[in-house]
């Protein structure tokens, strides 16, 4: 049905009548067409002035009726088709966050309190419904789906690639500008976590309820909407408390991030050579965002202090470690004199393979200027890799130390260790535009604290 509909809509001619079959028996499915077209049709001048119908179909027209028939039905499916690629690797980062809820159910409380903000009838359970009753339900189990796609395993960078692949596949065949183009992305990635929700909500469904126990005042608490929680208890102001702040952190980390990117193409843009001065201004402004978003996320770390897992920034940390010490190496390869007073250079090279674990020790013979930029380019890696791991760990109150004199060179070994970037009695006042949502009665403002606020 979906097929004829597709020829109707889709093709150009005035009185189209065809005969059709959908092929099934090769490896792939197909449809075969046969179309004439019985109204005005393409007409042709004669030389007599008069037109007549021309009976062939154009090239053009029939790539043009293909691109129609494959648009339409692809608009009209339920789920969007994206190719068996695409199927393939979605099905795969389903099926691991599926896993991996029963993991996080089994090790830890997340399947208690989840359950906990779920309404009692089980057929409100999907993704992207707009029940109020699955509002904090749902965004619960988002925020962990969205957890499991960082996860290396989990294929979803390999599902997203493919995802683009088929917009832009979509985008040269159908012509689509870039806000169309962007909206197939994002709709293919809602769609995938919707998907990867609901297989929360299965696992969740699977539980006996013999086995269920989430009556508990604090779940309670904690899993009523924000806006609910009348404070008359100090159980439900403790409770307002830790979820505004929370709420506070990660509103903060999130626009200390946007303005951080902006400041960044902007530096870059300055590095290599754009001409920026007149957006100076917009430059200073995102800085200044930057630098008060984070005081106000290390503002209310002070009150949750809370350790992230031991191995969330292992590998940043090791990649950090990695590449200093390949820094560290060049560095002292360098500033070697013995390898410059080799005649050769393949001897020059197998010295700085065997002695650095570094490669281009030829170059020191007759050029050393190329291993010198290489080192200063190493520098400015470095350094940003410092940088960047150091921004992520203030999001939870932790800091990158240089402090501890490292032996086998002249810097210093940097280490990760619990702290928060600004003292508390330097932002405390930072937002007291909001700070009237924390206290029923007015309070005497400082006037130090006052002249920090503006």
């Amino acid at each position: 049905m979906n097929l004829k509909q597709a020829i109707v809509v889709k093709s150009e001619y005035t009185n189209l009548n065809y005969v059709g079959v959908i092929q099934v028996d090769t490896a792939h499915a197909h449809y075969h067409l046969a179309l004439v077209d019985k109204g005005a049709g393409r007409l042709i001048t004669l030389a007599d002035g008069t037109t007549q119908q021309k009976g062939k179909l154009s090239e053009k027209s029939m790539s043009k009726l293909r691109r129609g028939v494959d648009s339409f039905l692809d608009e009209n499916k339920t789920v969007a088709f994206m190719k068996s690629s695409v199927d393939y690797d979605r099905r795969n980062t389903a099926m691991f966050v599926r896993r991996a809820a029963y993991r996080t159910m089994r090790d830890n409380g997340f399947g208690q309190f989840l359950t906990a903000c779920l309404p009692a009838d089980q057929r409100l359970w999907r993704a992207g419904t707009n029940n109020a009753s699955m509002r904090k339900a749902d965004a619960i189990a988002r925020e962990y789906v969205r957890s499991c796609f960082a996860e290396p395993e989990s294929s979803y960078n390999k599902a997203l690639e493919k995802i683009e692949a088929y917009a832009g596949l979509r985008r040269d065949k159908e012509g689509l500008n870039a806000k169309e183009y962007d909206k197939l992305i994002a709709g293919g990635c809602r769609k995938l976590e919707d998907e990867c929700v609901n297989h929360v909500y299965g696992s969740l469904r699977t539980i006996d309820k013999a086995q269920k126990q989430i009556e508990t005042k604090m779940l309670d608490v904690m899993s009523i909407p924000l806006t609910e929680i009348n404070g008359d208890d100090e159980l439900s102001v403790f409770a307002y408390h830790l979820r505004s702040y929370s709420s506070r952190i990660t509103y903060a980390d999130k626009e200390r991030g946007k303005a951080r990117q902006i400041v960044r193409d902007y530096e870059d843009a300055r590095a290599s050579g754009a001409e920026v001065s007149d957006s100076m201004p917009v430059y200073e402004f995102f800085k200044f965002e930057e630098e008060y978003q984070e005081k106000i996320l290390s503002k209310y770390r002070h009150f949750l202090t809370f350790i992230p897992p031991a191995d969330k920034y292992k590998k940043d940390y090791d990649d950090l470690l990695d590449y200093r010490q390949k820094f560290i190496d060049l560095n002292n390869m360098y500033n070697d004199t013995n390898i410059r007073r080799y005649k050769s250079a393949d001897s020059a090279e197998e010295y700085g393979e065997t002695v650095y674990n570094q490669r281009g020790g030829r170059y020191m013979t007759f050029a050393p200027e190329i291993i010198e930029r290489r080192r200063d380019e190493m520098l400015k890696t470095l350094k940003r890799k410092s940088d960047d791991l150091s921004y992520k760990l203030v999001s939870d109150g932790l800091l990158l130390d240089f402090s501890e004199k490292d032996d086998d060179s002249d810097g210093n070994i940097p280490k990760i260790r619990r702290g928060i970037k600004h003292k508390f009695q330097d932002v405390k006042a930072l937002d007291l535009h909001h700070l009237g949502y924390d206290n029923p009665v007015d309070i005497k403002i400082s006037k130090v604290n006052l002249d920090n606020f503006l």
